[in-house]
């Protein structure tokens, strides 16, 4: 006979289900999202559908594919990051050309392409939208040319994968690139437990070393300096610590065509190949020996 009382058995909570269309709009919209451009098509009205049931998430219908990319471009640099939804083949390719404008650009894009259903592809010798034969990953290469990271979504690795993904458009200010099979979007998955990881904040020694050391040389022996300011110092939210670099050392600044916000009327040029991680604490050693420049 069991004897066992409910006070002998300790209460494990349910874990929160969500779908992987559900999982992928609650980290959009804990990254800042609170709406995503588009245009339906036949696989990614599961994705849609998901959208639509969020509250405080709005859908911007677009005329084309390219306009909502452009759309969801100009929004990110706005609100750090933005998504457009496309379906599979035309609507995908439809939005490249915005797609590696933001990849050129440096602006985190997350393109979500709805594609057709798993069991479809098995039974059916080709579907609409693809090019003949079975291949259905000819725009999913494409789209690893102007995107920093990609995944095929599957229910069993959904919660990783996406988590993995927009890290990585966080990290590099790069667009990405999700699909979703359309029987793959309502599959259910455990809802997130926890804050999206964003970039390290951990630089990278070596990289500051080295060019902190070119730096400060190159100041001691110069008469005068300049700074020019790109498009990067603004994409990975370091403008207050290129302000302090000009401040420091008295510099002359002058702006790049991307725009820069710096106090008007002082002069800046920066255009350096750094990660997001290694910026501030470059930018900090930079203004130390600005201050007190090296003797040789």
């Amino acid at each position: 006979m069991n004897t066992d009382t409910a006070q002998d058995t300790p209460f494990i909570p349910a874990p929160r289900i969500t779908t992987v269309a559900g999982y992928l709009l609650t980290r959009l919209t804990e990254a800042g999202v609170i709406s995503i451009f588009g245009v339906p098509g036949d696989y990614n009205l599961g994705i849609l559908d998901a959208i639509a049931a969020r509250p405080g998430l709005a859908w911007i219908g677009m005329a084309t594919e390219q306009g909502a990319g452009y759309a969801a471009d100009s929004y990110a640099r706005q609100r750090g990051i933005g998504a457009l939804v496309t379906t599979f083949g035309v609507g995908e390719l439809s939005a490249a050309n915005a797609i590696a404008g933001a990849y050129a650009e440096s602006v985190p894009v997350v393109h979500i392409v709805g594609t057709p259903a798993l069991a479809a592809r098995e039974s059916a010798p080709t579907l609409h939208h693809n090019l003949p034969g079975r291949d259905y990953g000819h725009f999913a290469r494409m789209a690893a040319e102007i995107t920093a990271a990609q995944a095929d979504l599957r229910a069993v690795t959904a919660p990783e994968e996406i988590d993995r993904v927009l890290s990585i458009a966080l990290r590099t200010s790069r667009p990405v690139y999700l699909t979703i099979p359309a029987d793959v979007a309502d599959l259910p998955v455990l809802a997130p437990v926890g804050p999206l990881s964003r970039a390290s904040q951990e630089p990278d020694q070596g990289v500051v070393a080295a060019f902190t050391g070119r730096v400060r040389r190159m100041l001691a022996a110069a008469d005068s300096a300049n700074l020019l300011v790109g498009h990067l110092a603004a994409r990975h939210r370091v403008t207050s610590q290129v302000r302090d670099l000009a401040v420091a050392g008295n510099l002359p600044v002058a702006l790049s065509a991307a725009r820069y916000h710096a106090d008007a009327g002082r002069p800046v040029l920066i255009e350096a190949a750094l990660g997001a991680d290694d910026a501030p604490p470059l930018l900090c050693e930079l203004t130390q020996a600005l201050a007190a420049p090296a003797s040789g």
